[in-house]
Order: C-alpha cells, then structure tokens, then sequence
C-alpha cells in the first residue's frame, strides 16, 4: 500500500470516528468503549477464532506458534507496542522507580490506583496491560502511581504500605506531641 493510501484510509478512519461511527465499514455507530460497531467486532472476533481454530495467527493468518495464537513476528509487534505503552505512561507517572520506597527493577513495578478504585475499573473492562492505552487516551489522569509489588500488597492488606507506617510512627516518636 501506497503512503497515501494509507494517509487517506487513516483520515478516512478517523472521519468516520469523530461522526461516531464505525471505523472500519462507517455504517454503524460505534461501541462504546471500541472503534468499530457490533457487526464489525462480531466478524472480528470470528475471523479470529477461525484463525486459531486452524493454527494460524489471529492477526497476519500464518502458521502460528505451538498452543499459541500469534506467529513470531506478530508475537514481537505485540510485545514491542505494550512495552513502548508502558514506557510512556510510566514517565508520565514520574518513571521506573516505586514512589514509596524507590525500587527501581522494571520486573517489579506496577500501576497503583492511589484511591483503591481499581475493581470499579477492573469491572468496566480495563484489565492488567489496557489500562495503558487507556491512560495516555485520558491525558494521564490523576489518581495513578507507580508502585512495586510489595508496596501495593502492603497497602492492600494493610491499608497503608509498611514503608509509610514506619515514616508515621518515627515523625511521631520523634514529635510526641
């Protein structure tokens, strides 16, 4: 495909978007929370089980990995895209360091709803690696943070991480009164 062909069906798209309607057959209107309509999500959710039902890829239609759903190449694209998501939306959150104790180790960090209003999000449909698109969609609202593992499970149990409890009670033995 031509560069401006892709230029026009990208503007196309996006036309048909801002008119609220699908962005694939322009018909319908779109799903809320999707770009397409339900007929189009329909047949793509169909076309996708064909694929993997006959061990090709979901995506491209090549001979797909062993038990998986994607081919090698669509597989690293995948990967490639999220990890340059998350980059972007922990940067926006003051990047690759836990803001309670400063751990560093991207392997342990994640996003922490400071409210602990996650379920109510979690039940809406944003789940582990979406909440990405959908903060940088939303202009990195506020209510986010960057925290380890630990430091998130210590808040949950705890309801305050240990980390904060220990700075609580040391300004409160340090100022008695």
């Amino acid at each position: 495909m031509r560069k401006n062909q892709k230029q026009y069906y990208k503007q196309l798209r996006q036309n048909r978007l801002d008119n609220g309607l699908c962005g694939r057959c322009g018909k319908n209107p779109i799903v809320t929370g999707l770009v397409v309509c339900e007929t189009c999500q329909f047949k793509k959710r169909a076309n996708r089980d064909r694929q993997i039902s006959n061990g090709k890829c979901q995506d491209c239609g090549v001979a797909s990995l062993a038990t998986k759903t994607r081919c090698i190449n669509c597989k690293i694209k995948v990967d490639q895209g999220w990890k340059k998501r998350k980059a972007i939306v922990y940067n926006a959150y003051g990047g690759f360091n836990c803001s309670c104790c400063g751990e560093t180790e991207e392997a342990f960090l994640s996003i922490d709803h400071i409210n602990n209003d996650g379920a109510e999000q979690r039940r809406n449909g944003q789940r582990g690696a979406s909440i990405y698109p959908w903060l940088i969609k939303h202009g990195f609202p506020s209510g986010y943070q960057i925290l380890c593992h630990n430091c998130q499970w210590g808040k949950r149990t705890y309801g305050i991480c240990p980390h904060q409890q220990q700075k609580i009670q040391a300004e409160a033995f340090i100022y008695p009164f």
